[in-house]
């Protein structure tokens, strides 16, 4: 019988969907409720930030109604990227077995990790969108734009992922860092404020973030907000392919024969 010899790209793509599938049973085993813990999570935090901020602070009044559904918007776009960060951020020095023993292209591993957190990411979606339309939000038209924008979310937060993991094989305190780093990264971000609040010659400052340009690509595919794709947008399209490439690169030079050198 003849071999058939197929792709290097879609053989790891494969690895890639396995170590996704595998990490994603492996979070949810041994837990009666399943995935329903790691469904509730998000949505109880976004609840309880939306009504501390909305009615306990009285942001409802001062902003009008909408704002409880951008902050809730904006809250489930960000969660995703901090946990997805976070959990990538210790992909590669947290196996060992994979990356010592045999020839493994590491760059996988904080990839599969984001991958991994898409299906409970969607779950959210998918509650926060029937919650906007019973509220009387958004339009079904607009849902178009989802796949889009999760898609983009992805790429970015695998991206970011990918740096931090590299970082962390050569600096073991970067996990430590990560942490704070999001937590200003997220009073940076327009979530709790609206950029309507900002003057306009600091827009581009504000949407230097790239997470500032996502969070507004979600609200307008499930809330029908309007906005214009700031040129920095397009800007940042540019950086995030480099950090991509560099990050999976810089994996693979920290690798001798496919195994990261250093000291579990």
């Amino acid at each position: 019988m003849a071999l058939v010899h197929r792709p290097a790209r879609a053989i790891r793509l494969d690895l890639l969907l396995y170590l996704a599938r595998m990490e994603f049973v492996g979070r949810h085993a041994g837990s009666a409720a399943g995935m329903l813990w790691s469904l509730a999570a998000p949505i109880g935090s976004i609840l309880v930030i939306w009504g501390a901020l909305s009615y306990g602070l009285g942001m409802r009044t001062q902003l009008g109604p909408g704002y409880g559904q951008e902050l809730a918007v904006a809250l489930a776009a960000w969660l995703f990227f901090s946990d997805s960060v976070v959990g990538a951020t210790s992909a590669i020095t947290g196996n060992p077995h994979l990356v010592k023993k045999i020839v493994f292209p590491v760059f996988l591993l904080p990839v599969a990790s984001v991958m991994a957190r898409v299906p409970i990411h969607c779950g959210v979606l998918v509650v926060g969108c029937l919650l906007v339309r019973l509220e009387g939000g958004g339009a079904l038209s607009d849902l178009v734009a989802l796949p889009a924008a999760l898609l983009l979310l992805v790429i970015f937060s695998a991206a970011v992922g990918l740096l931090a993991a590299t970082l962390n094989v050569v600096l073991r305190d970067t996990q430590a860092v990560v942490v704070p780093l999001l937590g200003l990264l997220f009073w940076l971000t327009p979530i709790v404020w609206p950029v309507a609040n900002i003057p306009d010659r600091w827009h581009p400052l504000v949407f230097a973030n790239p997470m500032a340009g996502l969070i507004e690509i979600y609200r307008f595919a499930i809330l029908g907000r309007p906005f214009s794709v700031h040129p920095l947008l397009l800007v940042t399209g540019g950086p995030v392919f480099l950090l991509t490439s560099w990050s999976a690169d810089g994996s693979t030079l920290l690798s001798k024969n496919g195994a990261p050198v250093y000291s579990a």
